[in-house]
């Protein structure tokens, strides 16, 4: 099968993609229905898509199953800068890893709403 050009595709087509991905049906469902793989499908629908539908996990305090509260990062990250404890330290008091508290010092992850992150 001869691989089709994205800019083949009618708006319509895309349109009717779009709704049944949002619907529920599967990535892979849809490439099957219109002879793709699911790696286009997925190019073409998650613009699209709303929000729900994404696979991106929330990071930091704002994820479901996260270890953390906003007090305990400020305690993480004010510990590390007055240089009272190592990260080391640190992961073992919050039963988090050390990258998790790189992370954290570095601003890479947990950015409780209103702080803001170093550069």
């Amino acid at each position: 099968m001869r691989a089709r050009r994205l800019s083949s595709f009618s708006d319509d087509v895309i349109a009717d993609m779009v709704a049944r991905y949002v619907s529920g049906e599967s990535q892979t469902s849809i490439a099957r229905t219109y002879g793709l793989d699911q790696p286009t499908v997925s190019h073409l629908v998650r613009p699209h898509a709303p929000p729900e539908r994404s696979r991106r996990r929330a990071h930091g305090t704002t994820n479901g199953a996260g270890k953390l509260t906003d007090d305990q990062v400020r305690h993480i990250r004010s510990s590390f800068d007055t240089g009272a404890i190592t990260q080391v330290s640190l992961a073992r008091q919050h039963d988090i890893s050390p990258s998790t508290v790189h992370g954290i010092i570095k601003g890479k992850t947990h950015s409780p709403f209103g702080e803001s992150t170093p550069n």
